[in-house]
């Protein structure tokens, strides 16, 4: 048989068992990159889970500090008036909602603490 026949038909027997030896290699390298990949990605679920529980407790803290936040500013939108108007008694109304929002705050931060 001539040389161009024998190319024809393919690789020999040797040359596929070297194929398939480097196929293997390649088949144990992506499981092995496959693992760390999973092992990577299943460590960084784990870490956005426990950072979206945090995110849930401490979403009622925010809810009431902003509370609180809109009471002082309501305090000075009616001081405002009220020295503009020069009534004490808008004045003293302002004190009275500002004392509230503040306790509110403390409140919020102190006493209300989320367990971690």
């Amino acid at each position: 048989m001539s040389k161009e026949l024998i190319d024809h038909l393919g690789p020999s027997r040797s040359d596929k068992a070297a194929q398939l030896a480097a196929m293997d290699e390649q088949l144990a390298r992506y499981e092995i990159e496959k693992n760390d990949i999973k092992a990577t990605a299943e460590a960084a679920e784990k870490e956005r889970a426990e950072e979206q529980k945090l995110s849930e407790d401490n979403q009622g803290l925010a809810t009431r500090l902003g509370h609180a936040v809109l009471g002082l500013q309501i305090a000075v939108a009616v001081a405002s008036v009220g020295l503009v108007t020069k009534k004490k008694s808008l004045w003293h109304t302002s004190l009275f909602i500002a004392a509230v929002a503040t306790v509110w705050m403390v409140w919020s931060l102190v006493v209300n603490v989320p367990p971690r």
